[in-house]
């Protein structure tokens, strides 16, 4: 009797870590039923949230999530050397992609995404092929603060 409720208990925690680790393929994020990875860091309710082909204003960093190697930082390409990149929000160029993470989010809001290396430079970037410095299969992680939303009226 004993050896089979030790059995039952230990086939109980197999089971239930199997579950965990397929849940939480990255520690830390929840994801969303079209597969983007999220945690937020600041996370406001009540500022408004972006729209397709509203104007934004956000500060980023593209990390490898391999290596946590910097792609490309905000701070480093903004145009007038604020840190800030505007741009009219797109439609989301792949499921799971930065815009999906981006309509996630107010103003005011930062948060981290986990997406698909090779969607983000093949589908959104369309780039002919993948950058030499990443491999087929590989996560990009995007640290993105709403900074601004602008809308389609405003802009006009």
């Amino acid at each position: 009797m004993k050896k089979s409720l030790l059995l039952l208990a230990g086939s109980g925690l197999f089971f239930i870590s199997c579950k965990e680790s397929k849940f939480s393929k990255f520690k830390g994020y929840e994801q969303t039923e079209n597969g983007l990875y999220y945690k937020f860091f600041v996370k406001n309710d009540t500022t408004p949230q972006p729209q397709v082909g509203d104007g934004i204003a956000i500060q980023y960093i593209i990390k490898k999530q391999s290596n946590d190697s910097t792609i490309v930082n905000s701070k480093e390409v903004s145009r007038d050397g604020s840190g800030v990149a505007r741009f009219l929000l797109q439609s989301p160029t792949f499921k799971g992609s930065i815009e999906d993470g981006i309509l996630l989010m107010h103003k005011g809001d930062s948060a981290s995404f986990i997406i698909s290396a090779d969607s983000f430079f093949l589908k959104t970037n369309r780039m002919n092929e993948l950058p030499p410095f990443v491999r087929p299969g590989e996560h990009l992680n995007v640290y993105i603060k709403l900074v601004d939303i602008k809308s389609k009226k405003e802009l006009e």
